[in-house]
């Protein structure tokens, strides 16, 4: 009844026009969103083996007007001796334009060595969460884990 209302148009090619469009807003409002994020990352000076480190984060907003949403920061931690790799994941639920916000993720180690922390990965959903827009910062940096702390016993 609708579709014959609107001059013969098929009400299934206006879903799919409002599905198309939805689909173009998602892209576009999402990639224009992490245009506007810049993303630091902050090591410790110091890390040992079987000790919790504190990676830092920081996300500014440079956007005027427009606050970043749903956004996840993925880090990757790479072993050079090894080779075996893990990540980290940290989330902000709203970034206001101008503003900016400090993370942190705790990173365990288990061997002492040298590891390299690549790809750093701003991801959001926002707005509709139909896709995943993803932007890729490629600041690597190598770190040297420090053998663990062991006590001191008097004999």
């Amino acid at each position: 009844m609708l579709g014959g209302a609107m001059r013969g148009f098929n009400l299934l090619l206006v879903l799919a026009g409002l599905m198309v469009g939805t689909l173009m807003m998602q892209w576009r409002l999402s990639r224009r969103t992490l245009e506007s994020i810049d993303a630091d990352r902050f090591l410790p000076n110091e890390i040992f083996a079987g000790q919790k480190s504190h990676l830092r984060y920081r996300l500014k907003n440079r956007s005027g007007w427009l606050s970043a949403w749903m956004l996840r920061v993925e880090d990757t931690l790479e072993s050079i001796s090894d080779g075996t790799s893990a990540s980290l994941s940290v989330g902000a639920p709203i970034l206001e334009p101008g503003s900016e916000v400090s993370l942190s993720a705790d990173a365990q180690f288990k061997r002492r060595g040298r590891y390299r922390v690549t790809k750093l990965r701003v991801i959001t959903h926002f707005p509709f969460s139909l896709s995943t827009s993803t932007i890729t910062k490629h600041k690597e940096t190598a770190i040297v884990v420090y053998p663990s702390i062991l006590p001191l016993v008097r004999s």
